[in-house]
């Protein structure tokens, strides 16, 4: 497919998405910030105004792309909740499976950020739904880390479509009744890794470390 056709289409189907209400200028900025970041495979004004030139989209030059690649990304009208999540209920919504498997990773950026974000398993990918993010290396101000957790998940459940099973993939941060907890009000599921020193408690047995309920290798408990 050309670069221009994909810039077409990308406008047509943000035109296509249900709740997406953008003037005609921002649904035209947006596609070609889209197409830019595909060209450039970069989130830097510089790098995706080089592509845009590189395409042949834009007859500017590749400073002033720069200065209006700024611009739209500091555009209020677009934003991951006015762009994001209509297009991601839209194709969530046409998706054809029963379950939906959801990833959630929280991990320091460059030692600047740490960046929480839910995505959606898709061939061996992960494609962001929702995320947040706050200064690392430093104390944790305003919400607690679980508090802002289940304000992402309250964010990812006013995006999927209703009637589909939902299991969360998680690291071993999330191994915790912390995180259960904030899944149960939605009826969602969960696969978690955990440590050997997890404690754990059967319906009518004792706590006990996860690692003495598996001592061998191929050896399964439920």
């Amino acid at each position: 497919m050309s670069e221009h056709r994909l810039y077409r289409e990308g406008q047509a189907e943000l035109e296509r998405t249900p709740g997406l209400h953008l003037s005609a200028a921002s649904g035209e900025r947006l596609a070609r910030l889209v197409v830019g970041v595909m060209k450039s495979e970069s989130l830097s004004p510089a790098k995706i105004a080089q592509g845009l030139a590189a395409l042949g989209i834009s007859q500017a030059q590749v400073e002033r792309l720069e200065g209006q690649i700024r611009r739209t990304q500091n555009e209020e009208q677009i934003s991951g909740r006015t762009c994001v999540d209509p297009f991601v209920r839209e194709q969530l919504r046409q998706a054809e499976t029963a379950c939906l498997t959801r990833i959630l990773d929280p991990t320091p950026q460059a030692e600047r950020v740490v960046l929480l974000v839910a995505a959606v398993w898709y061939r061996g990918r992960a494609l962001p739904l929702a995320w947040l993010s706050w200064p690392a290396q430093k104390a944790l101000r305003g919400p607690s880390f679980w508090e802002r957790v289940g304000t992402l998940l309250g964010r990812v459940a006013s995006v999927l479509p209703r009637g589909r099973a939902v299991v969360w993939v998680a690291d071993r941060a999330c191994g915790t009744p912390a995180f259960t907890d904030l899944l149960a009000p939605y009826g969602w599921h969960s696969v978690v890794r955990v440590q050997h020193q997890t404690r754990c408690q059967a319906q009518h047995g004792q706590p006990a470390q996860i690692g003495a309920l598996v001592t061998r290798r191929g050896q399964r408990r439920k």
